[in-house]
């Protein structure tokens, strides 16, 4: 599979995740793999019931976070922190909810890349930057163990 046929599938498949919040409702983790296991395509989607738990991927993998966002209000998630150089930020996106009018908030998708096995914590902050770290409303981590 070429590289932007699996980017239009993450693509794809993260819009499903995000305009249907009843898959989230007590999932946690949720595991896509089409090859069944080589690690090459799979993709682990994690949303803020995931927050504070281990997770373990292989190399390659992609790592959806879906968070809560309403950027008008200033605040906005940030990376505070990678795992060494185990997972790398390939993506950032807001996706406003369907229903959402002017205003209204939606979804911050970010996407990972596991770089290298090893164990470390993926970090992220809900803040205003430009007020600093006091303006820390809200944070999400998880623990990653990447495998070969």
């Amino acid at each position: 599979m070429d590289r932007s046929l699996k980017w239009a599938v993450a693509i794809v498949i993260t819009l499903i995740f995000v305009l249907s919040p009843v898959f989230f409702q007590g999932c946690g983790a949720t595991k896509w793999n089409p090859k069944g296991g080589n690690g090459q395509d799979t993709m682990l989607t994690l949303t803020r019931t995931d927050n504070g738990k281990s997770i373990t991927m292989q190399v390659n993998d992609l790592l959806l976070l879906s968070l809560d966002e309403n950027p008008t209000t200033g605040f906005q998630w940030a990376v505070d922190g990678v795992g060494s150089d185990l997972v790398k930020l390939q993506a950032s996106e807001y996706v406003p909810a369907i229903e959402s009018r002017v205003g209204g908030g939606g979804q911050r998708i970010l996407t990972f890349k596991a770089q290298r096995a090893g164990i470390g914590q993926l970090k992220l902050k809900l803040w205003r930057e430009w007020q600093g770290e006091p303006s820390v409303v809200e944070r999400f981590t998880v623990t990653l163990q990447v495998r070969e």
